[in-house]
């Protein structure tokens, strides 16, 4: 899936979520490509892609620790403004 939840408010990314899992529940594998966090819930795995180059590939809750980490020690820090999307990099999710 590509950008599934671009156009979904709260309750259509809750039923999104909802129904990645229950689709790996029945043993199928997603593949899915979010900018949004938000859209990651599902997921097991993520891939993060930097100028077309892999740059990690963890566990979820990994790959967010160390994305946070770096944009809580980047230049600015907690001080910078949100960018519109939640990553500056493309960030893949596996549900497997």
């Amino acid at each position: 899936m590509d950008e599934p939840n671009a156009n979904l408010d709260q309750a259509g990314e809750a039923a999104l979520t909802e129904t990645i899992r229950n689709i790996k529940q029945s043993g199928a594998s997603v593949l899915l490509v979010a900018h949004r966090q938000s859209a990651l819930a599902a997921v097991d795995k993520i891939l993060v892609l930097s100028g077309g180059a892999m740059e990690m590939f963890d566990d979820r809750d990994e790959v967010l620790r160390i994305m946070s980490e770096r944009r809580r020690f980047a230049p600015g820090g907690a001080k910078r403004r949100p960018a519109s999307r939640e990553s500056s990099s493309d960030a893949g999710g596996a549900a497997s």
